[in-house]
């Protein structure tokens, strides 16, 4: 069930790809787009990261199920200090269904390649910002819309 999930991530993974490509070539190259391009850049960058861990022979991702001992959490990445990045699954993740584990699954792969639980790093490096988008499209992210509304604005203020 896993390894399914991994799989119909990976092929999510391309297609979030081939959307930013798509909407980020038709950004003009003005200055007020460069926040959302380089943001985009980041999450590209992390989506080819997680495409290639999951089709990769060298990298090593343990898999335990446990109590975590919250049953609120699915899973959790668990960063190593030595060895092997790890995804601890909480006793009952396979009740899940297909969607819902397809989500968590692509929000915990996103931090073993840089995402965090907050907008630290940026909106897109927030895998809670980005873990919907096993269901829907980044042109319907509500921080993708917000960020370009802002980027429009400033170029219409700017040509004022």
């Amino acid at each position: 069930k896993i390894l399914d999930s991994f799989n119909r991530v990976r092929q999510r993974v391309d297609n979030l790809i081939n959307q930013i490509d798509e909407h980020t070539k038709r950004f003009p190259p003005h200055c007020c787009w460069d926040k959302l391009r380089g943001e985009l850049k980041e999450l590209r960058d992390v989506l080819r990261k997680v495409r290639k861990g999951i089709l990769s022979e060298e990298e090593n991702l343990e898999i335990y199920q446990i109590d975590i001992g919250k049953p609120d959490v699915i899973a959790q990445q668990v960063s190593p200090v030595f060895g092997d990045n790890e995804l601890q699954y909480n006793t009952g993740w396979n009740q899940m269904s297909e969607e819902d584990l397809d989500e968590n699954n692509f929000h915990e792969l996103s931090h073993i390649y840089g995402t965090e639980d907050d907008n630290t790093k940026g909106e897109f490096m927030n895998a809670h910002t980005i873990d919907n988008m096993m269901r829907e499209d980044l042109k319907n992210n509500i921080s993708f819309r917000f960020m370009k509304l802002q980027a429009e604005k400033c170029c219409k203020e700017e040509s004022k």
